[in-house]
Parts: structure tokens; sequence; C-alpha cells
């Protein structure tokens, strides 16, 4: 018995001969890409070795520098993407930071230390099936009651989904996410903060995965040792499963 199988490795994301396309591959292969940000690069990076430095660049660029100079949409076009959700520069203190910018409203919802307004961009944190919203959809506070704390999320289907007082827990600010909340997702431009706090963290494949988010531009903001540590830490991610046993039996009852 043959099965056939079948290699992915051929980016589509990016245009071809995009500088991302070509950081992203010489990350594959463990190799360090060009840093100086040549003029006509979408692969750009910036050193700050200062987190909370990082933090407001990123904020900075996200609602006003990049939209100013691309002419794209600071909440849908643009995504910031980071391995934790701890520190200055984590995925919890970016968005509180982003929203204070974006979503300055006093009036919304509070689940323990988030604070959820209209047009908040959210996140689903689990699948509901009963609710037919699963873990990584992204939507956007529609409507909130602050008399029961409760809220309606859009998440682009026929209707807004509702959320109790106690399904806030389900939800967290979307401005920013981890890089495993990412994966599957693509956005023109995309923003990484390398930073000495997550350094542990980093390695190649969640790296690789952070860059190939963007469609159009990245930016890497950070350390330059915090991104040749992740280059170069392999890190075995194999996956023990019972697929070869179950081929072979498979085989053995066809003979």
């Amino acid at each position: 018995m043959v099965v056939p199988v079948y290699f992915l490795d051929v980016i589509f994301r990016q245009a071809e001969g995009s500088s991302i396309k070509i950081a992203a591959q010489q990350i594959k292969e463990g190799i360090l890409p060009d840093l100086s940000n040549p003029e006509g690069t979408d692969f750009f990076f910036i050193k700050n070795l200062d987190e909370e430095a990082v933090a407001q660049m990123i904020v900075k660029l996200r609602t006003t520098s990049i939209p100013a100079k691309r002419g794209v949409d600071p909440l849908n076009d643009i995504h910031v993407v980071a391995p934790m959700y701890k520190g200055e520069a984590g995925v919890t203190r970016l968005n509180a930071l982003m929203q204070a910018v974006m979503n300055p409203k006093e009036e919304g919802v509070k689940y323990g230390s988030t604070f959820f307004k209209v047009g908040d961009k959210v996140m689903q944190t689990r699948n509901d099936y009963d609710k037919d919203v699963y873990n990584g959809t992204v939507g956007i506070a529609e409507k909130i009651n602050p008399f029961d704390n409760s809220l309606e999320v859009d998440f682009g289907n026929y209707a807004t989904v509702p959320y109790t007082s106690l399904e806030l827990g389900d939800l967290d600010l979307a401005y920013a996410t981890t890089v495993h909340k990412a994966q599957g997702s693509e956005y023109p431009v995309v923003i990484i903060p390398l930073v000495h706090t997550h350094g542990r963290m980093w390695y190649r494949k969640l790296i690789y995965t952070a860059v190939t988010r963007a469609k159009s531009m990245v930016i890497l903001i950070g350390s330059e040792n915090i991104l040749r540590s992740a280059i170069s830490n392999v890190k075995d991610a194999s996956r023990n499963t019972r697929l070869w046993a179950r081929l072979q039996s498979i085989m053995q009852a066809t003979e």
C-alpha cells in the first residue's frame, strides 16, 4: 500500500521577489536576513533595546505612522504579534495601550482587568459550539449593556453573537495577539516586538510563523541578538502520534 505524501514548500501569500518572502526563506534555513532596511524593502528592522520604548513605538507605528505612509486601515490592516502575554511589550499591555489610543471611549463592560468597548477588536479564546464561534475567531464589539455587563460581537456572520457577563471570559482584546493565535491568519502589515523578556520564548519556527503572517510589510522592533537567538533555536516540534501504527494495521489487514 502506497500513501502519497506532499510537502507544502511554496509561499503564495507574498509576491514573487518580496523581501518578506526572501527573509522568511532565510529564517527557515537558519540565516539572519538583511536588517539594513535597503530602499524598496518591505522587511524592516528597528533596533531598540528599551522595552517600554518598543511598546510606545508599536502604538505610534500602528496608529499614525504606517496608516499615513501606506494608506492602510490601522484597525483591520495592521496586526501586532508577540510570543507571550506578559511584559511591557507583551500582548496584554500592547492591547491596553492600543485600545487607549484607537478606541478611547469611556463607556464599556469589564471582565477581570479587561475593559471592552463598542468598536473594539476582540477574539474568541475557546471553541463554543452553541454559539458557532471558535478559538481564534476575530470580530468587532458592536453593542454593550453596562446594566447587565453584557455585549454583542459581530464576527461577520448573519447575526451578532451575544455574551453575558459570565461569558466575557471567552473574549480577549485582539489589537495584538500571540503568534500562536495568529496562525492561519494573514494581514497586510505585521509588527513584531523582539524584547529580552520574551527571548526564551522565541524559536525558529515561531519567528518564521510571525513573519509569514504579513502580505506586504513586516516591522521587527527590538534586539538583533534576540532575532539571532530565535533563528538559531531549532526547537523540537515533532509530534508523537499513532498514525504509523494505524497505517501498518490497515496494510496488514489488506494483505
